[in-house]
């Protein structure tokens, strides 16, 4: 019998937030869980914590030993990492830089000890062109060996940034274009070198002012991938590589009823299973309307088809008080681990990441 247990990585005001992260198993058998802590004058930190008995129980956080950046001044982390265990024992993570309203950085790093140390970073794109921003828990690796990080494609818009700017991000509304389009990059050589797709994915924008937004990759097997984005059409689309991640079919809508925020969906080690995490669309009989922006149930369902079908749902959160954002997800053989945003409709002030272990039904395995 598996424990279920919550904790709460609380801060007490903003700028001083934490947010956005990601699970990886270290080469000891420890999990260890990476997200962004905002502190004073806009400045991001990367912080983790650790567990040896299975999720049950934390370490008290800490930052991750990265020398700060020592190129153009200022620049900031954007809030969200990714993080994954590479066949190899590796644990590699994806984290981002902005310098300007026109450039942000894409690095990953990797670490051989569970996060204790780590190597020197290796830029994946320096764009000037405009900004590609990875959300939290979107690596992937495929059966060939192949690394991706889906990324979003937005256009930029020349802005002058001044050192209030980075104070709670809140210059993002001014410099890009909401209307996203994915676009891969991938590596063959353990994440060495970088290359990436040749076209971004996109649908038609007279139907969606968000496009496709944060998108993410799951494999279903062989050199078959599913990408899933977030609309403002009221479903996550998704859209399928036949060849590794080097090109996409033309995406369409799933069967999740989604809000305008982001999922995660993983494939279960060694099982056919995928496992999704996501805001659905409210329909209750007693609303007058759908709200798609509304954050205030967060759900997990399970399907053996690939994705044609869920089962009936677990709710994980339901409080019309608070809001449940960027989801993070780790599977085990007998639970599952979800770390998710946690903010008060009420007070923006109380904002938190929450973790959770729970037990997986006895179905699953």
């Amino acid at each position: 019998m598996t424990k279920d247990t919550s904790i709460d990585l609380v801060t007490n005001q903003i700028p001083h937030m934490s947010m956005n992260g990601s699970f990886a198993r270290a080469s000891n058998g420890d999990i260890i869980f990476v997200y962004c802590r905002s502190f004073s004058q806009g400045r991001t930190i990367l912080c983790r914590i650790s567990s040896s008995d299975e999720g049950i129980s934390w370490t008290n956080p800490e930052r991750l030993p990265f020398p700060d950046d020592p190129r153009e001044k200022p620049c900031i982390y954007l809030p969200s990492t990714s993080a994954l265990t590479l066949r190899d024992g590796r644990i590699m993570l994806v984290y981002q830089r902005v310098y300007s309203s026109q450039n942000t950085s894409i690095f990953v790093r990797t670490s051989q000890d569970g996060g204790n140390t780590w190597s020197p970073e290796i830029i994946v794109d320096e764009s000037h062109r405009g900004w590609f921003l990875v959300s939290n828990d979107r690596l992937a690796q495929t059966a060939s060996g192949r690394i991706l990080i889906p990324a979003c494609c937005h256009t930029a818009m020349p802005l002058k940034m001044s050192p209030e700017s980075f104070e709670n991000l809140s210059f993002l509304d001014q410099a890009i274009n909401r209307y996203g389009m994915p676009q891969f990059y991938y590596s063959d050589d353990g994440g060495a070198t970088w290359s990436s797709n040749s076209s971004p994915l996109s649908i038609n924008a007279s139907a969606s002012t968000s496009g496709l937004q944060e998108p993410g990759i799951v494999s279903l097997g062989g050199n078959v991938l599913m990408c899933y984005a977030r609309t403002d059409l009221g479903r996550q689309y998704e859209s399928f590589s036949f060849d590794d991640g080097k090109s996409w079919s033309q995406p369409e809508p799933s069967s999740l009823s989604s809000s305008c925020s982001t999922a995660v969906i993983h494939r279960a080690p060694n099982h056919r299973t995928l496992v999704a995490v996501w805001n659905p669309v409210p329909n209750y009989i007693t609303m007058e309307q759908d709200n798609l922006s509304i954050r205030q149930r967060l759900i997990c369902a399970f399907s053996d088809d690939m994705g044609e079908r869920w089962n009936e749902p677990l709710v994980i959160e339901n409080n019309h008080d608070y809001e449940f954002s960027h989801p993070a997800l780790f599977i085990a053989r007998d639970y599952l681990l979800i770390s998710y945003n946690c903010m008060s409709s009420l007070n923006s002030r109380n904002f938190a990441i929450r973790v959770r272990r729970i037990a997986l039904p006895r179905s699953f395995s």
